[in-house]
């Protein structure tokens, strides 16, 4: 079942499959056009600074405010690495699903420290706006729950 988003080929869109869920959060993978392979997520956190990084790499969304590191030199030196190119169609991104969920996410902007976007529940075709990535946080563990049977 591909993902009907319409939007798996703009820079900021990556399909988050959830493989398994726990109270303290949740493992899958992670896959954008800028990788062949998959990202593996074993929690939440490395999620994020999956996703902020390939953001960084290709300067899009572009960030409001720039963010602060202990060893500013090898972010020079990361940014000094080259372009970025597509290696995985829109195509394969879509048909790739997780055992507990699939996620289509867009983010649009970064304002605030913050992202911006949209999310997309692949499984149930349910889009929700959201305004950082603690309430996309939110939406995918609810979504989760409410996969599972679980109520809040």
């Amino acid at each position: 079942m591909p993902v009907s988003t319409g939007l798996i080929h703009t820079p900021g869109i990556f399909s988050i499959c959830v493989d398994s869920s726990r109270p303290s959060g949740f493992t899958g993978r992670l896959y954008h056009c800028y990788s062949s392979e998959a990202v593996i997520i074993s929690e939440p956190a490395c999620l994020f600074l999956a996703m902020d990084k390939v953001f960084d790499s290709i300067g899009y969304p572009q960030s409001s405010t720039q963010a602060r590191q202990f060893n500013a030199k090898h972010k020079a030196a990361e940014k000094a690495k080259g372009g970025v190119f597509k290696l995985m169609k829109e195509e394969d991104i879509s048909r790739k699903h997780g055992d507990k969920g699939t996620f289509v996410v867009h983010v649009q902007s970064r304002q605030n420290a913050t992202w911006q976007g949209k999310v997309t529940w692949a499984e149930k075709n349910q889009s929700q706006n959201f305004r950082s990535a603690l309430e996309l946080l939110k939406l995918i563990d609810c979504a989760l729950d409410e996969n599972n049977g679980n109520t809040i």
